[in-house]
């Protein structure tokens, strides 16, 4: 599969499964020096191979400013750790469940281990301060939070990305749904 499809596939899955809602989230892939990344505004299950914009990592140029709004993060993942491809969605369940607890601590019995280091930061969306506290994250952690924000899930590459970002929304929206039912007892 090329990768202009993998973008178009999970582009789509994100959607579908209620990860993003349409244009409110952004992939990108590492190749070399290369990074591969959505363009601004785009429509993420609507994907085609025109909104795929090829950014060198390390010397900006005047084509980064048709990249993501988040592309200095991305960057910074990609500069701080040994990731290969990041998912970028504003998954509802994770980022109220990063509003309600100060860290996250699942009480599941047979938890995977990537959700056992899961890190809340805080930043503006796009910022350079922003890129610089989620780089750092990531070079602890595979999934960071942004509170009021979103989640960047970071692989070794987009189907590793999408299994991790899947199953924190997954794991946080049981648990948000076990407290609402416990509180209405």
């Amino acid at each position: 599969m090329s990768l202009h499809d993998e973008f178009i596939q999970f582009g789509r899955k994100c959607v579908r499964e209620g990860l993003v809602d349409s244009f409110f989230g952004n992939i990108s892939v590492l190749k070399g020096d290369m990074v591969y990344i959505t363009a601004t505004g785009t429509i993420m299950d609507m994907l085609s191979r025109d909104d795929i914009v090829e950014i060198n990592l390390h010397s900006p140029s005047e084509y980064d400013c048709y990249a993501s709004s988040e592309l200095l993060v991305h960057r910074e993942i990609y500069t701080k750790s040994n990731f290969k491809s990041v998912l970028h969605a504003h998954s509802l369940y994770t980022v109220i469940f990063a509003e309600m607890y100060e860290k996250f601590c699942f009480a599941e019995t047979e938890i995977l281990p990537f959700l056992e280091n899961v890190r809340i930061v805080e930043g503006r969306s796009g910022s350079g301060k922003l890129a610089e506290t989620v780089g750092a994250a990531a070079e602890f952690s595979s999934l960071v939070v942004v509170k009021n924000h979103g989640v960047f899930s970071c692989g070794l590459n987009l189907k590793d990305a999408y299994i991790k970002l899947s199953a924190l929304e997954h794991v946080c929206k049981k648990e948000i749904m076990k407290k609402m039912i416990i509180d209405e007892k």
